[in-house]
């Protein structure tokens, strides 16, 4: 955009949208004469402060800027994208706010939330701590952080992504939790799963053990961790990931499972698995090392495991009648 003053005058007065991302700018000119504005986008600039905002805006999206300070925001906003700018301070947020998205922005404290609000992402900050959640809070994204604790869950909750912190333990998870990420902490327990939990991500901890899983589960990743053992898996399950644990052996899997990445584990053998399988992984196995089974190919994967299982059934049978043989 070459003349920013030139193109906001030819704007009608009226307009409820601007959108000037993109366009390199360093200032925007005042924009009180727009008596109707809604949406504001001036995003991916090099803005280091903004004009006196019109009171009718609701929407603002100044992420991917050099901002450092926020002083005055109109009080009617209900969504702030402020995230990838420098280390932002923010004076005090509307109390009509619903979504808030303040991501790499150095934080070391967040500034005080409205109760409103209804999404959080302040991934990748330096946060060590956080403040009590908004009472409606329903998608909580804190990855990335110096995070040793989380605060009581609202039960509201639908979302949680805490990946990537130092969290030894979570608290008690809301009924109504849809998601749950907790890779890359320490955890060695999960609490209870609620009951509607349909995705699990918490590879990379030091669990021995996993809780009862949802009957609605769809993606289990659980991989690196120090399981010996999973639990029966639900019929929804489409996608498990447990590669890099200390498993023996894998329960039934469901006819909908598409993808199935067990790698470096102990197995010892395999389930029956189904034509449905995408994708099927399960190198560096005790199994693996005896089948010598490169391909995908579900129905050799079958064949070639019955046929170890009946040697198995074999060698014990002959293993016990020696024994046997010398009690007489």
């Amino acid at each position: 955009m070459e003349n920013i003053d030139l193109y906001l005058e030819n704007l009608l007065s009226d307009s409820s949208t601007i959108s000037i991302g993109w366009q390199y700018l360093t200032t925007i000119p005042s924009l009180i004469k727009f008596n109707n504005l809604k949406i504001l986008e001036c995003s991916y600039n090099y803005l280091t402060i903004l004009p006196e905002l019109p009171s009718t805006l609701e929407e603002l999206y100044i992420n991917n800027n050099n901002l450092s300070i926020l002083l005055v925001l109109p009080s009617k906003l209900k969504i702030l994208d402020c995230s990838d700018n420098k280390s932002l301070i923010i004076s005090k947020l509307p109390l009509t706010l619903l979504n808030l998205y303040i991501n790499n922005n150095q934080l070391q404290i967040l500034p005080e939330l409205p109760q409103t609000l209804k999404i959080l992402h302040c991934y990748n900050n330096c946060l060590t701590s956080l403040q009590e959640l908004p009472p409606l809070l329903e998608e909580l994204n804190c990855n990335y952080n110096m995070l040793t604790e989380l605060p009581e869950l609202t039960h509201t909750l639908k979302e949680l992504g805490c990946n990537s912190n130092y969290l030894t333990q979570l608290p008690e998870l809301p009924e109504i939790l849809e998601k749950l990420y907790c890779s890359n902490n320490k955890l060695t327990i999960i609490p209870k799963l609620p009951y509607i939990l349909t995705t699990l991500y918490c590879t990379n901890n030091k669990l021995t053990q996993l809780p009862k899983i949802p009957l609605m589960l769809y993606e289990l990743c659980c991989g690196y961790n120090e399981l010996h053992e999973l639990n029966n898996l639900p019929y929804t399950l489409k996608v498990l990931f447990c590669n890099n644990n200390r498993l023996t052996k894998l329960p039934k899997l469901s006819s909908n499972l598409e993808i199935l990445y067990c790698v470096n584990n102990n197995l010892l053998s395999l389930p029956i698995l189904q034509q449905t399988l995408n994708k099927v992984s399960y190198e560096n196995n005790i199994i693996y090392d005896i089948d010598d089974i490169e391909i995908d190919d579900i129905e050799i994967i079958n064949k070639k495991q019955k046929i170890l299982n009946n040697i198995k059934i074999l060698y014990y049978s002959l293993k016990f009648k020696i024994k046997f043989n010398k009690w007489l």
